[in-house]
């Protein structure tokens, strides 16, 4: 069972990382730097989600099970993704370049983005476990 304060963290930190991702990072640094719109370097790509990236590392590496970090997981990225659908649904206001909450493609990237942030979590979580029993199997073997 997922302790609620601990999901409540988790999901307040995400919130926190994701808009700091989007209205520091992106809207403050690399927009402005932009000479058209679908010129974005892939490392201000790099830059812009590592706040979330870090966030779902942490994750991985703070996790006891598996089961707990796809419950952090998505109470990192859930309630932010609601949060922007709800407010432009509302407003009437694009979610994206050109991208509304009526459009499919729009909950398709959801999807995809989440399919993302859950897997990166388990596969850090993967190697986590797979790096244990490596260095606990090396530090068993007489020297």
């Amino acid at each position: 069972m997922l302790n609620r304060a601990r999901v409540s963290l988790v999901a307040a930190i995400g919130g926190a990382l994701a808009y700091s991702s989007q209205a520091v990072i992106y809207s403050s640094f690399i927009v402005p730097r932009l000479p058209e719109w679908p010129s974005v370097p892939l490392y201000w790509w790099v830059l812009r989600f590592s706040p979330v990236v870090f966030l779902l590392v942490a994750i991985a590496l703070l996790a006891p099970r598996a089961s707990t970090v796809v419950g952090w997981s998505s109470a990192a990225f859930l309630p932010w993704q609601v949060f922007w659908a709800v407010y432009a649904a509302i407003l009437d206001k694009p979610v994206g370049h050109d991208l509304r909450v009526a459009d499919s493609s729009y909950w398709q990237s959801v999807l995809l983005l989440y399919g993302l942030t859950v897997g990166l979590s388990l596969a850090c979580f993967g190697a986590r476990l797979v790096a244990r029993r490596l260095f606990s199997s090396r530090s068993s073997v007489p020297a």
